[in-house]
C-alpha cells in the first residue's frame, strides 16, 4: 500500500513526455483505488500526478491531485515536499495561463529545493 504511491509517482517522472505521464497517472488512479489510503504516502504519488495533469492542460484532475498532495504535506513538515506542491502549482498556474505566477512559484521552489539540500530539484525548477 506505501510503495505502489512511490513507484507510480517515479514512473510519472520517468515517463516519455507529458502524455505518457498522464497515461500513466490513469493506470495509478486505477491501482491505487484497490489499495487502500495513507495519508503520509499519498504525496508521492499526488504531486507527480498533479505536474502531469497540469502539463497537458488537465487543470481539474491536476487541482484534484494538488489539494490531496497538500492534505498530505501537513503531514510533512519542514521538508522538500513543501517545495514540490510550489513547483506543482507552478505547473498548474502555467495550464492556467499565468506565466508570472508560475515563474514566482519556481523561484520559490528553487530556494526551498536548495535549502534542503537537493540541487538536482532547485535545477530544475531554475531551468
Amino acid at each position: 500500500m506505501h510503495l505502489i504511491r512511490r513507484v507510480y509517482g517515479t514512473m510519472i517522472i520517468a515517463a516519455d513526455g507529458p502524455d505518457a505521464a498522464r497515461a500513466v497517472v490513469d493506470r495509478a488512479r486505477a491501482t491505487v483505488s484497490q489499495t487502500g489510503k495513507c495519508f503520509f504516502c499519498e504525496i508521492m504519488l499526488a504531486v507527480p500526478a498533479a505536474i502531469a495533469c497540469a502539463d497537458v492542460g488537465d487543470v481539474e484532475d491536476a487541482k484534484m491531485y494538488l489539494a490531496a498532495a497538500e492534505d498530505s504535506a501537513e503531514l510533512w513538515q519542514g521538508t522538500a515536499w513543501q517545495a514540490a506542491i510550489l513547483e506543482a502549482r507552478a505547473h498548474l498556474a502555467r495550464a492556467e495561463g499565468d506565466e508570472a505566477q508560475a515563474a514566482r512559484l519556481l523561484a520559490d521552489a528553487a530556494a526551498i529545493f536548495e535549502d534542503a539540500g537537493q540541487p538536482r530539484d532547485a535545477a530544475r525548477c531554475r531551468a
